[in-house]
């Protein structure tokens, strides 16, 4: 039968251009407001109805936002800002951001994350907040699945971020991983950058994961 292919361009904020190939024969088509003398304008809008009804959103994943662009700097982020820019930028060492709840210290890891994926596509980045990253080992543990296998997913980085580092506070196993693969990076010429929520909490209940935020560069956002 005969075949239509139209290309209709969506609204400036919809940002879509959709290709449609179909049949004369089809849903669309019996269901399309066609006499012997059709019109134009039937046609199109129901095209255009057609990929309302049927085309989905475009998807934008939640950490794609996060730049170092739309992060509102302060005078009490200033110095995170600037650090965290400069990580993305240069690599090398650690870098630990403290700061309370819904500071910016997530959007600054992220930025570092889009920056870095996007400007240095040789380096391989890995993610992770510190709840999964402890989860993930009780999981691969409990299962007896290799840990060797589970740890090098993190000691492959190039540049590993961790967010909420102080969730491993207490939870001895977690952290003695996390110290062995923070460890093992900075011998091996890697990054790291941490995030964590109380300065003092982290330095009155372990002094081990205190000094690994301390190690290289930090910064604070606001009081905390």
């Amino acid at each position: 039968g005969k075949r239509v292919a139209v290309t209709l361009t969506l609204t400036e904020n919809d940002q879509r251009c959709v290709r449609l190939n179909m049949n004369m024969e089809n849903h669309f088509w019996n269901n399309a407001r066609i006499t012997e003398q059709y019109k134009d304008y039937d046609l199109i809008r129901n095209f255009y109805n057609y990929v309302i009804d049927n085309t989905p959103e475009p998807q934008i994943t939640g950490d794609k936002i996060y730049s170092f662009d739309n992060f509102e700097v302060s005078e009490s982020n200033r110095q995170a800002y600037y650090k965290s820019m400069n990580f993305a930028q240069n690599q090398g060492g650690s870098l630990c951001i403290f700061g309370d709840r819904s500071a910016g210290k997530t959007h600054l890891l992220n930025a570092a994350k889009n920056y870095i994926e996007e400007n240095h596509r040789d380096k391989k980045v890995v993610f992770i907040d510190a709840e999964k990253f402890s989860t993930e080992l009780i999981s691969t543990v409990k299962s007896r699945q290799s840990l060797e296998l589970w740890r090098k997913q993190y000691l492959d980085a190039d540049v590993l971020l961790v967010d909420d580092i102080q969730y491993l506070i207490g939870k001895e196993t977690s952290l003695e991983e996390f110290i062995y693969i923070f460890n093992a990076l900075i011998e091996n010429d890697k990054s790291i950058m941490m995030t964590t929520s109380g300065m003092s909490q982290i330095d009155l209940r372990d002094k081990r994961l205190c000094t690994r935020c301390f190690f290289g560069e930090h910064a604070v956002i606001g009081e905390i």
